[in-house]
């Protein structure tokens, strides 16, 4: 797959990578390697100028991008708060979830001591941008929508990034957990923290350079 947002910036070259179903993979690289890019194309935000995007066996440009999203659950690096209650904001991930799948999520993303400081609890108002939450309470408060999504594809693009070490330990705590189970693909500057055995693709310059197996 190649890809550029303009004709004169190309972001992606030739890159080829696959993914068999169930498999964790970190993508690593520098800033500017493409990394964040090549999730923006699988979500279908972005079409490749040339190769294809293969799901199945079937390209992506053909599928409905309503329908494959919802196979798709993605924790940004900067999660998009709406004006509306903390309950609004968990329910745009999955509109028909019950107050126990509801329970469910908040207490796997760690969101019970964020709920319990707020003053009305679930009910109360956020502004735009997440106003009256700090940074890790807006990445849990992503990773509870990701649980009550509940997809078979997790998308994580350095949801730690922007975190102090404790509360990087939380959201890693809490992602592992959610990615039991799950295929997922997760963007990471560093290899400090994957696992024995993972799935590793190094990028640089818009393709992957080197591909293999984690050891520790």
């Amino acid at each position: 797959v190649s890809f550029g947002y303009t004709s004169d910036r190309q972001v992606l070259h030739d890159l080829e990578l696959s993914v068999e179903a169930g498999t964790r993979l970190t993508v690593v690289g520098a800033s500017g390697s493409g990394k964040s890019t090549l999730l923006h194309l699988l979500m279908g935000f972005a079409a490749p100028q040339s190769g294809r995007i293969l799901i199945n066996g079937e390209d992506l440009t053909t599928l409905a991008l309503a329908s494959w999203r919802r196979h798709i659950a993605w924790v940004p690096q900067r999660v998009h708060v709406f004006q509306g209650t903390l309950r609004d904001n968990l329910l745009i991930a999955a509109p028909q979830a019950d107050a126990r799948q509801l329970e469910r999520a908040v207490q796997a993303a760690a969101l019970v001591p964020v709920i319990a400081r707020l003053r009305q609890g679930l009910d109360t108002p956020l502004g735009e941008h997440g106003q009256g939450l700090s940074g890790g309470e807006r990445q849990r408060l992503a990773l509870a929508r990701a649980w009550l999504r509940d997809a078979p594809l997790l998308l994580l693009d350095e949801p730690t990034q922007h975190l102090d070490a404790a509360t990087a330990a939380v959201i890693d705590g809490a992602l592992a957990k959610l990615a039991e189970g799950r295929t997922v693909i997760r963007i990471a500057h560093r290899l400090d923290t994957i696992a024995a055995d993972e799935q590793v693709a190094v990028m640089a310059d818009g393709c992957i350079v080197e591909a293999g197996t984690a050891s520790v």
